[in-house]
């Protein structure tokens, strides 16, 4: 029994600013040969991996387009893919055979980071050119789940415990789970329409004050959801059959149950459904179809809103809207003609900041640790900087992993710059992560348990769930604190978890924001397959900070504003250095300096 890692994630994640998702797992994988088939299939998986490896990216670039189908968005893609996968993870090689046919294979690769991977492949035409690539989390088994304090598996030896069995239902989520003697069935539910979601696997269960209550989580470490117990199966989730006509309407539906910030945007949904319902009929094409549907998101400006399908081949985004400075990268790039896909330009802006933080601000005087997603040294002899690149993926593993790795590398560099004075916390260009990571890295912050932030699925609020910031001390009697003043930098790419984390340390008497508003996508993004497998996902969580406000939509002011990055040119890389000159000024004044 397996839970797709996409539903996994689904229930509770943050955006997560890559293009495929990358697991450590064990080697207890399934596989039917252990070499790559001599077939037209298999030699062109050999080319796959050959371009994969390729160290120079322009004979990278003319390998792809020599062998995939002669679609420029595709090849875009894929350059973009493949740039990705070997600057950061250095090559795969091939490990084991997953499955083949004529047309299509799998198999198992290992990554230069010791990371296992599914790479999967397609060949189509006369010339049996690659129509598509997938890569990404190795299918194996999962470990089994141990009880964790009032925590138990669902299933033990493939058999489920009686009290978790029945039908329960996620209020504000949409979800509804059936669980038999033997099987795990899950289903999206609106109330109106319902459909079944292909995933079944153990999860953790937490008997409720009745039983007619309980929760269920992933892990222990993330606060999971309420369920309330359903006599029997809703009966519009057995639905299989789908019109156009159902189709949109179930889109509609699910945004009108379950995204609560349409007010909060300043969007007119109402005007939006009575200006393009009268164009969805049932003869249409899914192309057509798509487009209405999209047209109803266009410019919410919500970063957690997203819609995607695959039709006849091709993928089909929605597209609603950049922020402030995400726009004036679209800007720049369309200006230019050296870099030819969007993906890469973004990147290449990243990764340039990066640079210019360990050479320029730091003056190459820097550490480095969770796989450079934190860099710190010292701005001056008496402030401290610590640069936060993402809530995600501070190791290799799971959550447990991640958590261990971060609080190692928290310690160390805490006791490094126990002497300064103050400190700089740069989550500028933090696009988040996971909740549980933010408040982590907060704990080290914390001169008290204080309630960091809030929140409730849609139209729920009774289900709220205060989640406080205990002291790290509290966990390890040895590890690192820092107490003394704080400086967290903020600009409009700061989002999802990094403002959950900017929200927790604003709780702090000792933390002082300085920058520009957040994004403003707090939420957590809520997936939903649509019954024709289009993916949309959405935010449907009320994230309110220690004061009770919502920041949803118009993002988390700073204390003290000012621009982070060039208004004029933001390809200026001296933007950001001068922020932060700005900020050590600040400290200073606030220290009688």
């Amino acid at each position: 029994m397996k839970i797709p890692a996409r539903f996994l994630y689904s229930l509770h994640r943050k955006v997560i600013v890559i293009f495929f998702l990358l697991v450590v797992a064990s080697n207890a994988f399934l596989t039917a040969q252990e070499a790559i088939p001599d077939t037209k299939v298999g030699q062109r998986f050999k080319q796959l991996l050959e371009t994969l490896n390729e160290a120079d990216p322009v004979k990278r670039g003319q390998l792809i387009e020599a062998i995939f189908e002669d679609r420029e968005e595709k090849i875009a893609r894929v350059k973009s893919i493949t740039e990705d996968l070997h600057e950061d993870f250095a090559g795969v090689k091939f490990q084991s055979l997953i499955e083949a046919s004529e047309s299509s294979l799998s198999a198992l690769c290992k990554t230069g980071s010791g990371s296992l991977i599914e790479i999967g492949m397609e060949i189509i035409g006369e010339e049996n050119r690659i129509g598509d690539v997938s890569i990404g989390p190795a299918d194996v088994e999962e470990e089994a789940l141990e009880p964790v304090g009032d925590l138990v598996p669902i299933f033990n030896d493939g058999e489920s415990k009686p009290e978790c069995r029945g039908v329960w239902q996620a209020k504000g989520y949409g979800y509804v789970l059936e669980v038999t003697e033997t099987e795990l069935n899950a289903y999206n539910f609106t109330g109106d329409f319902g459909w079944k979601l292909e995933f079944v696997d153990n999860l953790y269960f937490q008997p409720g004050e009745s039983e007619e209550t309980a929760r269920v989580t992933f892990h222990p470490l993330e606060p999971g959801f309420q369920l309330t117990r359903l006599e029997s199966l809703p009966e519009v989730c057995t639905k299989t059959q789908w019109s156009n006509v159902e189709l949109f309407d179930s889109f509609v539906d699910v945004m009108d149950t379950f995204y609560p910030f349409f007010e909060q945007r300043n969007f007119d949904w109402q005007a939006r459904k009575k200006l393009h319902r009268p164009k969805v009929n049932n003869e249409m094409s899914e192309e057509e179809l798509f487009d209405v549907m999209a047209a109803m998101i266009k410019d919410l400006h919500d970063g957690h809103v997203s819609l995607r399908a695959e039709i006849d081949g091709k993928s089909k985004t929605a597209d609603v809207g950049d922020g402030v400075t995400m726009a004036r990268l679209s800007e720049a790039f369309e200006k230019q003609t050296e870099v030819p896909s969007r993906q890469s330009f973004m990147r290449r802006f990243f990764r340039a900041q990066t640079k210019n933080i360990k050479s320029t601000i730091l003056k190459g005087n820097f550490q480095t640790a969770c796989k450079e997603k934190l860099i710190w040294g010292r701005v001056d002899d008496r402030v401290g900087y610590l640069f936060i690149d993402a809530m995600h993926s501070f190791a290799d593993g799971g959550l447990t992993d991640q958590t261990e790795a971060l609080h190692q590398a928290m310690n160390q560099l805490l006791t490094e710059l126990a002497d300064t004075d103050a400190l700089i916390v740069d989550v500028s260009l933090n696009s988040g992560g996971t909740d549980s990571i933010s408040m982590e890295l907060a704990s080290h912050f914390a001169d008290s348990v204080r309630v960091g932030f809030s929140k409730w699925p849609a139209n729920e609020e009774r289900y709220r769930n205060d989640r406080k910031v205990v002291p790290y001390t509290e966990q390890d009697k040895e590890g690192a604190m820092y107490l003394k003043p704080v400086y967290v930098m903020t600009s409009d790419f700061t989002a999802s978890a990094a403002e959950i984390f900017t929200m927790c340390m604003r709780s702090f008497p000792n933390v002082t924001t300085v920058g520009k508003s957040t994004s403003g996508a707090l939420s957590d993004i809520l997936d939903k397959s649509l019954p024709n497998q289009w993916e949309l996902g959405i935010s449907n969580e009320v994230y309110v900070d220690h004061e009770g406000v919502c920041h949803e939509g118009p993002g988390i002011p700073p204390n003290v504003e000012m621009d982070i990055f060039d208004p004029e040119d933001v390809m200026n890389l001296s933007g950001h250095s001068q922020a932060i000159k700005r900020v050590l000024k600040l400290t200073q004044k606030s220290l009688g300096k």
